[in-house]
């Protein structure tokens, strides 16, 4: 993988991660390099690497196991994912960890199901 000027490494590395889990080349189960293994071939910052895989975790491609590393996900209705991640990113922007979106969504999610519930 080469890097290009002028668009941010870490964007670049999730980009090229997710891609090759959309096409079908990395598959379900399968584990992504190291980190460490991933930062000496690209030639960055091993915290760049960790930036881009947290937003790949974030996206759900993938699952940090502890002592193996990060193993790939199935993604299924990806444009879909790919809509809601995007939100999320931008509420995230705008201040909010994922805890309080998660609890704020749960409550939104459950007070809607009451107003719509036949039963009431």
């Amino acid at each position: 993988m080469k890097l290009l000027p002028g668009i941010p490494a870490y964007l670049q590395i999730k980009d090229y991660y997710k891609n090759l889990i959309d096409k079908g080349a990395l598959k379900e189960g399968d584990y992504l390099p190291s980190v460490r293994d991933t930062s000496l071939l690209i030639g960055v910052n091993p915290n760049t690497v960790q930036r881009a895989f947290s937003m790949l975790i974030d996206l759900g491609y993938l699952t940090p196991i502890s002592g193996k590393g990060n193993r790939i996900n199935k993604v299924d209705n990806q444009e879909e994912k790919d809509e809601l991640c995007q939100l999320i990113e931008d509420i995230k922007f705008k201040g909010y960890n994922l805890q309080t979106i998660k609890k704020r969504l749960e409550k939104m999610i459950e007070e809607e199901e009451k107003e719509n519930d036949p039963n009431k």
